[in-house]
């Protein structure tokens, strides 16, 4: 009886530690001189944790075992896989590919919602997500610099916009970077060469502080412009396509990783998100979709109306992309990202 409760002592702290330490992990060594463990408990501990899952332990990252929770590990594991979004109905028809695609290959796949752009890259410079689905603007800058991803497919087009509160005068506007709402911002500054720019994270958080008047203007994403829009004190007043026409928002991307090992399940998921651009979503998917994604602080109603402001029918090819870089005005050429792109 005292050995069981030692032992549930030993995984409570384990967890504990890897949480803090996300992507860095724990050597075996150091949590058994930090833990006040015998090697032998915390070594049976482990295997017992490994066997269920909730701990990865493996000798290639340095001398001795290192342990990560499986969230954190850094290299593709077959049967799992590990996919990043921000809180956007856009990414509801591509989650829904990949979810029914892993559901058919007995894969097991795990979600994870991000508020921000930066947080999303930083864990995929960490190697921990398989798929990562992101503004285009961002995938190519970080494809550019990092060269440990490839852009694979496009997601969808619209939906975004500047908004104006017509009962404030300040001339704050407010935007997420790197994003299309980067893109909105700039030309609006260039229109208003006067407009402080406030940055921001967290859309809930956004949303709040337009709500309260803090800012005049918001260059924000759906489903929060379908949310905003019902109040009639809100307008649109620069949408993404007058803006950008019908280039890309965002797009899907591998790791580098995951292509070594599963190439073959890249490409069949390319394939399954391709056949649901042009799927009808029934309510049930809606639903779904709504529980993958998480967006917070809209309603049902304004989540599932803002999918059709999207256009999902795009061509991923060189005329495309060269179109996307003259728009975005980015400063490379196709010939220096070409690399990290997969046709």
């Amino acid at each position: 009886m005292i050995r069981n409760e030692q032992q549930g002592d030993a995984r409570k702290l384990l967890l504990k530690e890897l949480g803090k330490r996300k992507h860095d992990g724990i050597y075996q060594r150091e949590f058994e001189v930090i833990s006040g463990f015998s090697k032998s408990h915390i070594s049976e501990t482990l295997t017992t944790m490994e066997k269920e899952g909730r701990v990865i332990r493996n000798g290639f990252a340095g001398p001795g075992n290192r342990i990560w929770l499986p969230r954190y590990f850094p290299r593709y594991r077959d049967g799992f896989m590990r996919i990043g979004m921000l809180r956007s109905s856009e990414y509801s028809r591509a989650a829904l590919a990949i979810e029914r695609y892993c559901k058919e290959k007995d894969i097991e796949a795990n979600f994870y919602v991000y508020d921000s752009v930066s947080s999303l890259l930083v864990d995929q410079s960490y190697g921990v997500l398989e798929i990562t689905m992101a503004p285009v603007v961002a995938q190519l800058m970080y494809a550019f610099t990092r060269r440990n991803i490839l852009i694979c497919d496009f997601i969808a087009s619209q939906g975004s916009a500047l908004l104006s509160n017509l009962n404030v005068k300040t001339n704050v506007l407010a935007t997420t970077e790197p994003s299309s709402m980067m893109l909105l911002a700039r030309e609006a500054f260039q229109r208003d060469p006067e407009a402080i720019i406030s940055r921001y994270e967290d859309p809930c958080v956004a949303v709040k502080n337009f709500l309260d008047g803090k800012f005049g203007k918001l260059a924000i994403w759906e489903p929060y412009v379908t949310e905003l829009t019902r109040n009639s004190n809100f307008v649109q007043s620069l949408t993404y396509r007058e803006l950008l026409g019908s280039i890309p928002c965002c797009s899907m991307a591998f790791s580098e990783q995951f292509l070594d090992g599963g190439r073959q399940y890249a490409m069949e998921i390319l394939e399954e998100n391709r056949q649901w651009r042009h799927t009808e979503l029934s309510e049930a998917d809606f639903k779904r979709a709504r529980k993958l994604i998480k967006t917070k602080c809209v309603s049902t109603q304004s989540f599932d109306e803002s999918v059709s402001h999207y256009d999902f029918d795009l061509k991923f090819d060189r005329e495309t992309i060269m179109n996307y870089l003259e728009k975005s005005k980015l400063p490379f050429s196709f010939d220096t990202i070409k690399d990290r792109l997969i046709f």
